[in-house]
């Protein structure tokens, strides 16, 4: 007995029908497909008439098969004129002796089909002053190329642009600068059938999560926006002052010595070798003790500074015065080999003389008789910016100091002492002697 065929006894080669693609206005485009009999016996087909209106737009032209056996193939060619821009989907009817075929076709006006691959791009943990990058793909499976800019950066959190740790650019595409010279360029094109990559680094400055909105802005024909979103998490430095940023000696006065020391932590799970310098400014005014250390793994250990300001100080240090408070505010790091980033802090002081001043400089007690006392007003003038504490000191048996001998007296400010000269013995001529006065800041004598 034979075997009973069900389905379309014509298939079209290839299966999909005719495709017209990237079609214009003005132009005509031409193609040929193969009608094969696949059924178990001999046929034949005809062509029918096409719906309206897209009988309009096709001219088809094939020689009337006859009777075709079991596998045989003819050819059908179809012209196609279009009048619009608009995309068409329709079918060829074909009058078989198992029904009708219906061949797909389908035309395709030219256009743009740009898409994002990445919209999401999660960076793996980086350190802080590392570098990770990582692409976001735009494709376009159409014929026009596609312009395109990527802007920069929206912070999620609500941060400014200018903080951020993304650095957008297009691979392979660069700008010229006024110099003449080049710089890569967050500008490109998608070119038809192609594609462009979005270059997204992350360079973290501190720790923590990062999530930031890159806006792509495609051009003509499109117009429309597309967005990346980035998410990254950076990680604390390995070696680091526990969120220290500065060494604050306060007032400090020439020919002084003042410490303090800076205690460095190490996360990490080796030892770490941690190096500090004197900057420039401060040599032969500031030492560090030991100037190399190692820090153990999960461990800290202390940097020792010294501050000892003389009088060129304030001039080798006068661009990092701080104009509002007079503090001179060097920057300074500690550096770790294999750690690409230092970590940075400020040494801060207010430099300030330690000076007395006495008015009169000469004191003139006349002609005292034996048994009488003479005593003369003295001006004690501090011209620190830190209190003083002074003292007359090895005063000899005839001089006195009302009310005490002792005493302190404010920055800037001036007091008065009365000398008091009561002699004991007779004596002929000038009584001429010297008075010291010691300060507890750097111990000086005037």
């Amino acid at each position: 007995c034979g075997r009973e065929f069900a389905g379309d006894s014509f298939m079209p080669s290839p299966k999909r029908g005719f495709l017209f693609t990237d079609f214009e206005l003005g132009q005509t485009y031409k193609m040929k497909i193969s009608m094969t009999n696949v059924s178990y016996s001999i046929g034949t087909f005809k062509v029918m008439d096409m719906e309206y209106p897209y009988s309009s737009l096709f001219d088809v032209e094939y020689a009337p098969p006859g009777r075709m056996s079991a596998g045989m193939s003819t050819t059908i060619h179809v012209t196609f004129t279009p009048r619009t821009m608009d995309p068409i989907e329709c079918h060829l009817p074909l009058s078989t002796n198992t029904g009708v075929v219906r061949v797909p076709i389908e035309c395709r006006p030219k256009s743009a089909e740009v898409y994002l691959v990445n919209e999401t791009l999660d960076f793996p943990e980086t350190l802080v002053g590392e570098r990770t990058t990582l692409f976001a793909q735009l494709i376009n499976e159409g014929a026009i190329e596609v312009p395109f800019v990527c802007e920069y950066p929206e912070a999620v959190s609500g941060k400014s642009a200018d903080s951020s740790p993304f650095t957008i650019r297009v691979r392979g595409s660069y700008k010229e600068t006024k110099d003449g010279g080049r710089e890569p360029s967050a500008e490109g094109v998608v070119p038809s059938y192609g594609s462009a990559f979005i270059m997204c680094e992350f360079a973290p400055r501190i720790d923590g999560v990062v999530e930031e909105d890159v806006r792509v802005r495609l051009g003509e024909p499109l117009n429309v926006d597309a967005v990346v979103k980035l998410r990254a998490v950076a990680g604390p430095l390995p070696v680091h002052l526990d969120g220290r940023t500065s060494i604050d000696f306060k007032g400090i006065a020439l020919g002084c010595v003042y410490r303090d020391a800076l205690v460095v932590k190490n996360r990490a799970n080796a030892a770490a070798r941690c190096v500090m310098r004197v900057p420039e400014c401060l040599l032969g005014s500031c030492e560090i003790i030991p100037d190399m250390l190692f820090c153990q793994a999960g461990a800290e250990a202390s940097f020792s500074v010294k501050m000892t300001p003389n009088a060129k100080t304030s001039e080798r240090c006068k661009k990092y015065v701080n104009p509002d408070t007079g503090c001179i505010e060097v920057p300074m790091k500690v550096t770790t080999p294999g750690q690409n980033l230092p970590v940075p802090f400020t040494l801060r002081a207010l430099l300030t003389r330690s000076d007395l001043t006495f008015d009169p400089p000469l004191v003139d007690f006349g002609v005292t008789a034996l048994g009488e006392a003479s005593a003369v007003k003295v001006k004690v003038t501090n011209h620190a910016r830190l209190m003083q504490t002074f003292g007359f000191s090895d005063l000899p048996d005839v001089l006195s100091v009302a009310p005490s001998p002792y005493g302190e007296v404010l920055a800037g400010e001036t007091i008065e002492v009365e000398l008091r000269y009561a002699p004991i013995i007779a004596t002929v001529g000038t009584h001429e002697f010297t008075v010291a006065v010691k300060t507890l800041l750097g111990a000086r004598v005037f």
